[in-house]
């Protein structure tokens, strides 16, 4: 099956390619027609070798060859997006080239032939596709590392006295697999420990496969020390459901090692259970459950096992990774959840973000996808994620540090 879908888009490409190219070169009208051959063949060289790059230095950790990779493959990328968006000129001029022509055929004129090609198609559509193109590539080169701090204070009744301006930073998806700049991801690090959190989170996607992709970052990672610890889980990325991996032993194996990197990170890593932190004689209750998506994502998340020490009295905040399992099951759940926090979408990375305003193509997917929402005095804070994967790079979505402080009513 995956082969055939692989096929499938790769006839797609080339179909994509050829119908371009013959556009261009008909509509434009140049006389040497190799300055179009020349010019077009190298964005299908960079597209290639971008492909090429990302699939042989996927597992390497961040260097020249993964930054070389993820660079490549971005442009080459971002060059197909704006064909396609130059393929609709080309599409929308032969539907109406069609149209006509079927018509004075129908009609018994003894005028019937196809127009030709325009060139203002050609150059109103070269102009459109450099806005995307323009885009994606600032995306790929700045996009992917301009962090940004988001603040929320929530308000809650039942929230304990002594943890009234209580500072949580919130993190999430990581990919650390995808990263090639472990310099900027130590100046994110140095902004989390500037922020003085009393209590940092991790809500899952440390890689994109294996464990090994989260090794080079285990001493950066380790430099946070809140007052209060820092605690993590799983997300769907983190099982090597998506890698090469075979068999069970192996997947067990790798299980293993993310877990003991969580613990060399400084994380106690919260797999279906619970714990309390106490300030005086005050305690909130952190909870994290493994991975609860909709499918086809894993459902290994248990919220009665997760909870099951926790009290009505408890002030809890929860811990999972998909923000579909906040209206599946949390926030209808017996027991009060106060805070979830979740990531997963990452926005996808692509989208627009101003006052009053934001969308992404994600919406069509979740219908909660970005920073806060509430229902009857439970929250869900959804992180846009401080990494990236497939795309390397972020339009509009920009990675992600969350500040929530808590206060007592």
């Amino acid at each position: 099956m995956k082969i055939l879908i692989v096929l499938i888009f790769l006839l797609f490409v080339v179909a994509i390619e050829i119908y371009i190219y013959f556009g261009l070169k008909f509509s434009l009208g140049i006389e040497k027609p190799m300055i179009v051959k020349v010019l077009y063949f190298c964005s299908l060289l960079i597209f290639l070798a971008g492909i090429f790059l990302f699939l042989f230095s996927f597992k390497t950790s961040a260097g020249s060859l993964k930054l070389t990779a993820n660079i490549i493959f971005g442009i080459g990328f971002s060059l197909f997006i704006a064909k396609l968006f130059l393929a609709t000129f080309f599409l929308g001029e032969d539907i109406l080239r069609t149209l006509k022509y079927i018509f004075e055929k129908i009609s018994s004129s003894n005028y019937h032939q196809f127009l030709p090609r325009h060139r203002i198609t050609a150059l109103t559509g070269l102009v459109v596709a450099l806005l995307p193109f323009s885009a994606m590539a600032y995306g790929v080169i700045f996009g992917k590392y301009d962090f940004k701090i988001h603040t929320k204070q929530l308000v809650f009744n039942e929230l304990p006295a002594s943890f009234s301006g209580f500072k949580i930073v919130q993190i999430s998806d990581l990919h650390l697999g995808s990263i090639d700049s472990k310099e900027k991801i130590e100046k994110a690090v140095a902004q989390i420990i500037e922020l003085k959190p009393d209590i940092v989170l991790f809500t899952g996607d440390m890689v994109n496969n294996l464990a090994d992709e989260a090794e080079p970052y285990i001493e950066i990672f380790a430099q946070i020390k809140p007052k209060y610890g820092k605690f993590s889980i799983l997300g769907n990325h983190d099982y090597a459901f998506y890698s090469n991996l075979k068999s069970e032993k192996e997947k067990t194996k790798n299980m293993e090692k993310l877990c003991e990197i969580h613990h060399k990170m400084g994380f106690r890593l919260l797999k279906n259970e619970s714990t309390t932190i106490t300030n005086g004689i005050d305690s909130i209750r952190i909870a994290g459950v493994e991975n609860w998506g909709s499918p086809p994502f894993p459902q290994f998340g248990d919220l009665k096992n997760t909870l099951a020490n926790a009290s009505d009295s408890d002030f809890i905040i929860l811990l999972s990774h998909d923000p579909s399992h906040w209206d599946l099951e949390v926030k209808n759940y017996s027991k009060k959840v106060h805070l979830t926090l979740s990531g997963h979408t990452h926005g996808m990375q692509i989208g627009l973000e101003i006052p009053d305003f934001k969308w992404s193509p994600v919406q069509y997917k979740y219908s909660k996808w970005s920073d806060l929402y509430e229902e009857n005095g439970k929250f869900l804070y959804i992180n846009r994620g401080f990494g990236f994967i497939g795309y390397p790079g972020r339009i509009g979505i920009w990675p992600e540090i969350t500040v929530i402080e808590l206060r007592n009513q």
